[in-house]
């Protein structure tokens, strides 16, 4: 299982980013506490249970409802906390071919068949979309945001 985590940042873990290194409209929003300096992580679950942390961006400044643990990322409200949250899971997971998932917001369950790359630079980075079987046997093109793989099989 994957799942997004936006999370308020301690002042002692802004690596040498400063309220003055914002915009002013932005700056005037932490300091009157409607918008918090955060870190959006993609963290995946170990077979014992423990989340780890895949990818990460930090000093990223989002509303407080933003703030929590996301399943998928678009359930996020703020568009562009989505929008980087997005980016960073499709650049990330990555999920062989015939693992067992859940897809969709009902989680129904069906069969990784491949997971779309395409080449970057001097690598290969994952699409965003996965092939996929569902329980029916009709194959589908689904967006990776929307698929969750088990963590008792992973």
């Amino acid at each position: 299982m994957y799942r997004i985590v936006v999370g308020e940042q301690h002042p002692g873990m802004f690596r040498g980013y400063r309220l003055e290194d914002l915009d002013d409209t932005d700056a005037a929003a932490v300091r009157e506490g409607r918008m918090v300096l955060a870190a959006i992580g993609l963290e995946k679950q170990r077979r014992d249970g423990y989340w780890v942390r895949k990818a990460d961006k930090i000093n990223f400044v989002v509303p407080l409802d933003v703030l929590g643990e996301y399943p998928h990322f678009e359930e996020i409200a703020d568009e562009e906390t989505r929008f980087w949250a997005s980016d960073m899971w499709g650049a990330t997971l990555e999920v062989p071919a015939g693992r067992e998932a859940l897809w969709g917001r009902l989680q129904t369950p069906c069969t990784v068949i491949e997971t779309e790359t395409e080449l970057y630079e001097n690598g290969i980075k994952h699409t965003g979309y996965v092939l996929i079987r569902d329980f029916g046997g009709e194959r589908r093109r689904v967006s990776a945001e929307l698929l969750s793989v088990e963590a008792s099989k992973a």
